[in-house]
């Protein structure tokens, strides 16, 4: 199955894809019935490390999303993008989004629970059991900071404590009322636009203050002033745009995809 260019624009950031670096598959589920559970890209060298892929609420088959896994394979890390809705294409309709995804009571089975089934899978696939960290964007930032926080884990859970870090782009950012047992020693790093209309001040507050009191010490927010929502997003440059609160800006962009790199460096040394 190949991804679908549901977005016009590679981000800038992007530009450090080199050709030839890597390969792609895709990988199954938990189960036989996922007939498409993500899509992995594999470096021809010997991997520094895994990093699962977060799509926005659109899903994972836009074409960013395979341009991401790209430039981290490029990088020398493995690099999955589960299919968090399980359709295997573009969902556009926000109710069909709303109905897949189910109200709070289902915010972790959705997520973060998905997360780590990804990377057990990709552990069944590749024999290895190596840490991993994870990124998301908009939606997806809020998933990855939900695995940080261990939303539905077990105690126990094999791969919990393998989250090395996590880092949200233009997330949605908030403070959960759910239970969870917090990867307490994952880094943590969020890009967020100071001007994005949909997480203002009070969430942002609010997010560091759960992320603190579940024991997640290690946080830096980055805050781009005057930035907007989708700010990674090139195509984002309309009127209309701009109007509902979504700017693309190349400067935030470079900024946070270089500090992103500069984490997953750190955390997989």
């Amino acid at each position: 199955m190949s991804f679908r260019a549901c977005d016009e624009g590679a981000l800038v950031f992007h530009n450090s894809i080199v050709p030839g670096a890597f390969t792609r598959e895709m990988i199954g589920g938990a189960d036989a019935s996922t007939a498409m559970y993500a899509s992995l890209c594999v470096p021809r060298a010997r991997a520094r490390g895994l990093v699962v892929v977060v799509h926005t609420a659109i899903g994972a088959r836009e074409a960013f999303v395979e341009r991401c896994c790209d430039a981290l394979a490029s990088a020398g890390f493995d690099a999955v993008a589960p299919d968090l809705y399980d359709t295997g294409a573009c969902v556009f309709d926000k109710d069909t989004q709303r109905a897949i995804r189910g109200g709070i009571e289902r915010r972790a089975a959705f997520g973060a629970r998905k997360v780590r089934e990804t990377v057990r899978a990709f552990r069944r696939e590749t024999k290895t059991t190596q840490p991993w960290c994870a990124l998301g964007f908009c939606l997806g930032g809020q998933v990855v900071l939900d695995c940080a926080r261990g939303l539905g884990a077990d105690r126990d859970e094999d791969v919990l404590d393998d989250v090395r870090a996590v880092c949200s782009f233009h997330g949605v950012l908030d403070g959960v009322d759910l239970d969870g047992t917090a990867a307490t020693s994952a880094r943590v790093l969020m890009c967020h636009g100071a001007s994005d209309p949909f997480v203002p001040p009070e969430n942002v507050d609010a997010c560091l203050n759960d992320l603190r009191q579940r024991g997640i010490e290690n946080v830096q927010l980055i805050s781009f002033d005057g930035v907007k929502h989708g700010f990674t997003r090139p195509e984002k440059v309309q009127q209309s745009d701009f109007d509902a609160g979504f700017g693309y800006d190349a400067e935030a962009t470079l900024a946070s995809w270089r500090a992103c790199l500069d984490l997953l460096d750190d955390a997989t040394t």
